[in-house]
């Protein structure tokens, strides 16, 4: 898989997925398809699948000055990977206890601030942000953390669009852009903005 963004390929490269995995998910990595398929982190909660993680970190076009909201911290992998490619802070909300909790003993980089919170609600303290990512379904665009993205910023997030699940690139500019990157299967997003089931 050929990354345009180099910087999310090297920074991959030096990150062992190991050290942010729980012990029992180890035996996945060794599976020839590990790379297409998420892998658990929890029994209810799965890292996304590294090829399509790491698609979206490519979309995302993070520069070495992006400040970033990140929705949903995981098993923390991806996070280290953003934080790696910008020198501004990484906000990493997760709205698990649990998750959070394991995401805090693994996380690496320093300009990483990891919140226990709802973050389809935003993080209006470290706002505006110039990237966000989400990495779990919401029903419409996230728009609380829309409004705190700068003019010009990317949204990557995988929405509901009738029975179907699509990863958008959102751009906002003078009008919004929105971009389909193909189909996807995401988690439901919990909280006020997520899914109410």
């Amino acid at each position: 898989m050929e990354l345009r963004n180099k910087c999310i390929e090297s920074t991959y490269a030096k990150l062992d997925v190991k050290d942010y995995l729980p012990k029992s998910s180890h035996k996945y990595i060794n599976q020839p398809e590990f790379f297409e398929k998420p892998i658990p982190i929890t029994n209810e909660i799965n890292m996304t699948a590294l090829s399509l993680g790491l698609y979206m970190l490519d979309q995302l076009e993070i520069t070495n000055d992006s400040k970033v909201l990140e929705i949903g911290t995981g098993a923390g992998f991806y996070t280290d990977i953003i934080a790696g490619c910008t020198n501004s802070q990484v906000f990493s909300m997760e709205i698990d206890k649990d998750v959070y909790s394991k995401a805090k003993n693994v996380i690496k980089s320093k300009n990483v601030s990891l919140i226990h919170g709802d973050g389809g609600q935003g993080f209006q303290e470290g706002s505006p942000f110039d990237r966000i990512i989400a990495w779990a379904l919401f029903p419409a665009i996230p728009c609380i953390p829309f409004t705190q993205l700068k003019r010009g910023g990317i949204i990557i997030a995988p929405i509901q669009v009738r029975e179907k699940q699509i990863l958008f690139k959102i751009i906002k500019g003078e009008t919004v852009g929105m971009i389909k990157l193909g189909e996807v299967i995401f988690t439901k997003a919990k909280g006020i903005c997520g899914f109410l089931e």
